[in-house]
């Protein structure tokens, strides 16, 4: 089954004005399957029934013989192909010519200087809500960036266990028509694999260690994490948690959110930690076996994994868009879980919470002590103050929004 996604509109834009448009993600995102709906030919690479390393040694340009565009998958496995089609772009001037797919950013990184005005890079993610027709489309995504939007009080049916399931089945695309039960199997199968057929290839690890730092991340999930914590916790050395970070990002399965860089009229500093995040909370459930009952009695695991999940889909919204997603923290231990600025610099802030009283009491503290640290000149920029909850309802309080996050979609 496939479900449309959001992503298809951005690689349709990029094919339009460029000659190439790289797709990058994990395995199992749905690379793919999405760009063979956009193009007119595919080679994959990667195929163990064809004979291509062999035909490679004679010839490369077999790989470019097609109707265009055209998608070459996992083209990493052959990294000098980047050249030829930089060659014929430029030779011929052509735009929308190829779309090139790749899991790991190894050889993607070494090339992509060389492709400059050439190539458009899109990182592909999980399905959001609005793609696994689960939002209840309530409320826009663009509403947060409309000045003159107001909210009026919404109440659905959208209960608790449905986001922690969301949270424990995630949004690769093999689970889509999947239960709770073979999901939870099949992303056990994910990091089994990973670790022990993809990086095993590459990578001379400890498998013991290495799964020790992955569920010392999955521990921390949505917090901006020192080396020092990650390896005191993992019973690993500093710069062995460097490495194990490389891994993982460069098989693009960590989607860490920056530090809102901004302008304060206040003595704090900015903290400049990224906040730690798996590409999908389903990974890190999965690794501490936080399973679908013990989410429902852990509110405090429940919490972090639900900002997981909210952010996950809240940057595949803005990204599409054109904006910039951060979160804030400060050396006074302050921070807000998400900041969205689009192209013009005006931007909105976003608390994620549970929804009990105390949770959205504490949003709103937060939300009132930033914006008396903030300097004038951004504070003029700001769009709209919002606390995302895992509740059914959506409501106003002074001039905050409270949002269910089932309420968010993007119209696509």
């Amino acid at each position: 089954m496939y479900l449309k996604r959001i992503i298809e509109q951005r690689i349709q834009n990029s094919l339009n004005r460029i000659g190439c448009v790289m797709v990058v993600g994990p395995k199992g995102i749905g690379k793919t399957e999405t760009s063979k709906k956009l193009c007119k030919s595919f080679i994959e690479l990667d195929n163990p029934s064809k004979n291509y390393k062999q035909l490679l040694e004679v010839d490369y340009e077999f790989i470019l013989n097609g109707e265009k565009p055209r998608l070459i998958d996992e083209w990493q496995e052959v990294p000098k192909v980047f050249n030829l089609i930089r060659r014929e772009i430029d030779n011929q001037n052509l735009k929308g010519a190829y779309i090139l797919c790749g899991s790991t950013s190894a050889e993607i990184d070494k090339e992509l200087h060389s492709g400059m005005n050439r190539v458009s890079r899109i990182k592909m993610r999980p399905l959001s809500y609005t793609e696994l027709k689960l939002s209840e489309q309530k409320i826009d995504f663009n509403s947060f960036f409309d000045k003159d939007f107001i909210l009026s009080p919404i109440e659905t049916n959208f209960p608790l266990k449905k986001h922690i399931e969301s949270i424990c089945i995630g949004g690769f695309p093999l689970n889509i028509e999947n239960n709770l039960s073979d999901s939870w199997e099949n992303n056990r199968d994910y990091w089994e694999n990973f670790i022990n057929f993809d990086i095993s290839k590459t990578d001379k690890i400890n498998i013991l260690l290495f799964k020790n730092f992955l569920k010392s991340i999955a521990r921390n999930i949505s917090h901006d994490l020192k080396y020092s914590t990650i390896a005191k916790d993992a019973n690993i050395d500093e710069r062995t948690v460097v490495e194990y970070f490389n891994i993982l990002e460069k098989n693009y399965l960590l989607d860490n959110l920056s530090v809102w860089n901004t302008k304060l009229r206040s003595r704090a500093n900015l903290r400049k930690k990224p906040k730690v995040n798996f590409i999908d909370p389903c990974l890190g459930v999965n690794l501490i076996n936080a399973t679908y009952e013990k989410l429902s009695k852990d509110f405090e695991t429940l919490g972090f994994y639900f900002e997981s999940l909210v952010i996950r889909d809240l940057k595949t919204y803005a990204e599409t868009l054109g904006y910039d997603i951060f979160f804030y923290s400060d050396d006074e231990n302050l921070e807000i879980d998400c900041i969205i600025e689009n192209k013009d610099g005006y931007w909105s802030l976003f608390e994620i919470k549970l929804g009990s009283e105390n949770g959205i009491g504490e949003g709103v503290k937060n939300i009132n002590k930033l914006v008396k640290k903030l300097d004038d000149s951004v504070l003029k920029m700001l769009i709209s103050k919002n606390i995302i909850t895992a509740k059914n309802i959506s409501y106003k309080v002074g001039d905050i929004n409270i949002i269910g996050f089932s309420h968010i979609y993007l119209n696509f």
